[in-house]
């Protein structure tokens, strides 16, 4: 089992696909996630971090809830449409674009990273937002002094 650490809103479009088919036949059997697990003979916990995006399904952990459910691994592609692919295949994002993604990352306060969004939407929204904003520029330092 492959940890993603990203959760649900970073899966693509096939990982989010599988994991509604795992909760489908989960819940299709009126089963909880631990009696998933035990069924299927994995760890504690598979079944829901799976179908919450917090991990990768690996093909031994397919294979064993296949088994688990009785049915082909290819039920949890069943549906999947051919133009549903992977977000790793788009093409690569700008530098610019990276570099906003991480620092937003490493806002903690909840509130601030909603004003940030705003500002951002804002600023998409409004091409004259800003224009009596002077850019920022770093102060430079005296060292002569």
């Amino acid at each position: 089992m492959v940890t993603s650490g990203n959760g649900p809103n970073h899966m693509d479009a096939v990982e989010r696909h599988i994991c509604n088919q795992l909760k489908a036949l989960r819940k299709a059997r009126e089963l909880s996630h631990s009696g998933v697990d035990a069924m299927a003979g994995l760890p504690t916990g598979t079944c829901k971090a799976l179908e919450q995006g917090m991990t990768f399904f690996g093909t031994t952990q397919l294979y064993a809830l296949a088994r688990a459910f009785e049915v082909e691994p290819a039920r949890f592609f069943k549906g999947l449409r051919s133009d549903d692919r992977p977000i790793r295949n788009t093409p690569l994002m700008s530098r610019e674009t990276a570099d906003l993604i991480m620092a937003f990352q490493d806002i903690k306060d909840p509130a601030l990273r909603r004003t940030v969004i705003g500002l951002v939407n804002a600023a998409v929204n409004d091409p004259s937002y800003g224009d009596n904003i002077a850019p920022f520029t770093r102060p430079s330092l005296d060292l002569a002094g």
